[in-house]
C-alpha cells in the first residue's frame, strides 16, 4: 500500500532532507555528517529566542505586513519524546 501526503508548506518544503528523505528541522544538530534528530544543534535555542526565528523552518517569525504587534510567538524546549 502506497501512502500519499499532502505537500508540505513552502518553508518545510525548502528545508534539507535526511537520507531516508524526512525534512530537517531548524534546530537538529548535525553529529558525524548526519542529522541527529534528538540533538538540538549548538546556540539554536538562543539563535531562534534572540532573532525571533521559527524553531522548524528557522524563518523569521515577525509578521512583516501586520507588523510586532499582529506577531505570536511560541517556542518549545526540544523532541521531548525522542
Amino acid at each position: 500500500m502506497t501512502i500519499t501526503l499532502p505537500a508540505p508548506p513552502p518553508r518545510i518544503a525548502r528545508l534539507p532532507r535526511n537520507k531516508v528523505g524526512y525534512p530537517v528541522p531548524w534546530f537538529v544538530a548535525t553529529v558525524d555528517g548526519e542529522p541527529d534528530f534528538r540533538v538540538v544543534g549548538l546556540g539554536k535555542m538562543n539563535g531562534a529566542i534572540t532573532f525571533r526565528c521559527c524553531w522548524i523552518c528557522g524563518g523569521s517569525l515577525i509578521n512583516r505586513t501586520l507588523g510586532a504587534a499582529a506577531t505570536q510567538y511560541a517556542y518549545v524546549v526540544g523532541p521531548m519524546c525522542a
